[in-house]
């Protein structure tokens, strides 16, 4: 059997595979999940072997977190955060430690709290909250995600809060480029004073490289191919059974709608951030 001969009856069903393209059996599906899952793990392991080709690349800055942010207050008529050089420097204190101890959580695997970094930056404070964000491409994403999580929410739309810190720092985060965002807020004492802004930006660009790939975007085209391929043999066999007319439903059609769930799975939360 020729080359041609091979591939039609691979992808084209018709009287001699009995109307049922061989790649659509389960012996070719399980195949192609085996794929994407080593296409998967592969640009894991990769950011490991070569740190800085992959990651994430992104157009998040601060201005636009804190603006994002006064503007669900002002939809929510509450009143707009100020920004405060002591709450942003205990931001960038945050997101400093965690890339130098690749750790990711509000309390540091020493038992350090948020408030310990307000604290040391001389915020005082009758409250404080704390919102982190990794993972994101862009300022509206992640304050949407935060939006959509009630805890997170309730720190933005906190009416006793009355000023705001943001660092987005870019580096590298246990073999892959990324971005952290921290977001801390506080109604601060009558008594705080004002304190002189750090330059932050120099901080970001001591750390931030560039990644050559965004691994999430590739795990995305080899998702989107696999569904794309799936759904046109799919189509030519319902094609060609109606041409046929054969009108079946086999064993095999649970796993199709299943493998093309995974995919979509795959697509929808390949580039979804991460909250705490």
């Amino acid at each position: 059997m020729g080359f041609l001969a091979k591939l039609k009856h691979f992808l084209i069903p018709h009287e001699n595979n009995h109307y049922k393209a061989h790649a659509l059996r389960i012996e070719s599906l399980l195949v192609y999940v085996f794929l994407l899952v080593l296409a998967l793990v592969s640009l894991k392991a990769l950011s490991s072997v070569k740190p800085g080709i992959l990651g994430i690349s992104s157009t998040i800055t601060n201005e636009e977190v804190i603006n994002i942010t006064n503007q669900k207050r002002e939809e929510a008529g509450i009143l707009p955060l100020r920004e405060n050089p002591r709450l942003s420097q205990a931001a960038s204190e945050k997101a400093l430690e965690m890339f130098a101890q690749g750790y990711w959580a509000h309390i540091s695997p020493s038992g350090k709290k948020p408030w310990d970094f307000i604290n040391n930056a001389d915020y005082r404070y009758i409250s404080a909250g704390e919102n982190l964000a990794m993972d994101f491409p862009d300022s509206v994403s992640v304050v949407n995600a935060w939006m959509s999580s009630p805890t997170h929410r309730s720190n933005i739309l906190e009416s006793s809060f009355k000023d705001i810190g943001v660092v987005v720092l870019r580096g590298n985060f246990k073999g892959y480029q990324t971005t952290l965002v921290v977001q801390m807020f506080g109604e601060p004492t009558p008594e705080i004073l004002a304190h002189a802004k750090r330059t932050i930006e120099q901080k970001e660009s001591q750390t931030f490289q560039t990644p050559i790939l965004n691994q999430y975007k590739i795990g995305q085209y080899f998702s989107l191919a696999l569904l794309l391929f799936i759904a046109m043999l799919l189509l030519f066999d319902a094609f060609w059974q109606t041409r046929a007319k054969i009108a079946r439903i086999s064993s095999h059609t649970g796993a199709h709608f299943i493998v093309l769930l995974l995919v979509i799975l795959v697509l929808v939360f390949s580039e979804s951030g991460a909250i705490i």
